[in-house]
């Protein structure tokens, strides 16, 4: 099986199986909406909206959008921050997986190109 089959094998098979593995890490599913409900309100949280004490990362880009923006980049508290929510949600999980998907499926065909078939011969 030459590099280019397995690549597109395993593209087909992690578009067909990430989004069922991310399922578990799934909020904001509701049993009683529909799917296009579900889909536009389902979301992975990464992290939740915290008040944390900020670290030398955390001054420096608030310094640094301070100078560039003139504004602060979180909300302060004291010596405490707020850092905001960071979420991913799940109708783009699906639409990368069937992107990967398709250009899997894509590149099956032309990985059979080098296994004996001569596609670019005229037989008379």
């Amino acid at each position: 099986m030459s590099t280019q089959r397995q690549i597109a094998i395993i593209l087909i098979l992690v578009g067909m199986f990430a989004p069922l593995y991310l399922l578990i890490f799934v909020t904001g599913y509701d049993a009683g909406a529909s799917l296009s409900w579900n889909l536009s309100h389902m979301e992975i949280v990464v992290r939740n909206k915290e008040w944390t004490k900020p670290s030398g990362l955390d001054e420096t880009l608030d310094n640094l959008n301070l100078a560039l923006k003139n504004e602060r980049r979180y909300f302060r508290f004291g010596s405490m921050i707020l850092k905001p929510r960071i979420v991913m949600h799940y109708k783009h999980v699906i639409l990368l997986n069937l992107f990967l998907v398709f250009v899997g499926t894509g590149l099956l065909p032309l990985s059979r190109n080098g296994e004996g078939h001569h596609y670019n011969e005229i037989y008379h």
